[in-house]
C-alpha cells in the first residue's frame, strides 16, 4: 500500500459562509446552519472528490468555495465551485448540486458561498484543524 492510503485525507469544513437573498425578505430561507449539515453529511463524498486528485498530486491543499442557489422548493439550482483545484471543485459542485434542503413555502430563492479546505494530513501537522461541529437535531 502507499502512504496516501495508510493516512486519513483530512477535509475540514470552514464554519462561515454568506448567504445573499435574491429578494428583500425579513428572514432569510436558507440558514447556514442547515447548509453545515447538508456539508457535514456529504463530508464522505467531497473527501472522496478530493482523493481522486490527491493521489497524483500529494501535497494539493487549499480552499474550494461552492457557490449555488436554493429555491423555495429547497433545489439547488446553479452550483458551481472554485478554488485550488478545478476538478476537485467540478466533483463538489456537482455533489451540491445533488442537494434538496427542505421547502419553505412562501421564501425568496437564496443564494449560498460555502469554503471548504482541503488539506492531506502531512500538510496540517503542527495546526489546529477547523472542525466542524455535529449537526444541531431538526
Amino acid at each position: 500500500t502507499t502512504k496516501l492510503e495508510d493516512e486519513k485525507v483530512r477535509l475540514d469544513l470552514l464554519q462561515k459562509g454568506t448567504l445573499k437573498q435574491l429578494k428583500a425578505s425579513k428572514d432569510p430561507f436558507v440558514k447556514l446552519a442547515l447548509v453545515r449539515r447538508f456539508a457535514h453529511v456529504a463530508e464522505p463524498a467531497f473527501t472522496a472528490c478530493y482523493q481522486v486528485r490527491l493521489a497524483a498530486e500529494p501535497t494539493l491543499a487549499g480552499t474550494i468555495t461552492l457557490e449555488f442557489t436554493v429555491d423555495a422548493d429547497g433545489a439547488v439550482r446553479g452550483a458551481r465551485a472554485h478554488g485550488v483545484d478545478a476538478e476537485v471543485a467540478s466533483c463538489m459542485a456537482d455533489v451540491a448540486a445533488s442537494w434538496k434542503l427542505p421547502a419553505q413555502a412562501g421564501r425568496v430563492p437564496t443564494q449560498v458561498s460555502y469554503p471548504l479546505l482541503v488539506a492531506p494530513p502531512t500538510a496540517l501537522r503542527g495546526q489546529r484543524p477547523l472542525r466542524l461541529p455535529p449537526p444541531a437535531a431538526p
